[in-house]
């Protein structure tokens, strides 16, 4: 987990690339499949909004990486547009993990999942 006091920018680095160039590369890949009226589907987070930043906690790869692939879902619909391909940007909820134990997240409430249940 990243803040002023513990960064580590190799793991942000890493959330960038799953988190932003993920998403943008499948898409990117799969357009020749996506035939009119297709849909992709990007999962997000509320932690990604920068309207919405209460900024705790930091969690600067996670932020930064999820508000990155909104920008990219928000392109790839423009871009898609005219093909007649819908693009989704899609928050699930919270996950029960390392990454949320500070924040009190219990799987099963309010919509939350536990990550070792969902895989």
């Amino acid at each position: 987990v990243e803040s002023l006091d513990q960064m580590d920018f190799e793991n942000v680095r890493k959330q960038f690339e799953v988190n932003a160039i993920g998403p943008l590369a499948v898409t990117w890949k799969l357009r020749p499949f996506l035939a009119d009226g297709s849909k992709v589907a990007i999962v997000s987070a509320a932690f990604g909004s920068i309207a919405d930043n209460t900024g705790t906690p930091a969690l600067y790869g996670y932020r930064m990486s999820k508000a990155a692939v909104n920008m990219a879902g928000v392109q790839l619909a423009l871009d898609l547009k005219a093909s007649n391909v819908a693009v989704g940007l899609y928050h699930p909820g919270l996950v029960e993990m390392d990454m949320t134990a500070g924040l009190g997240v219990k799987a099963g409430e309010n919509g939350n999942v536990d990550a070792r249940a969902a895989a």
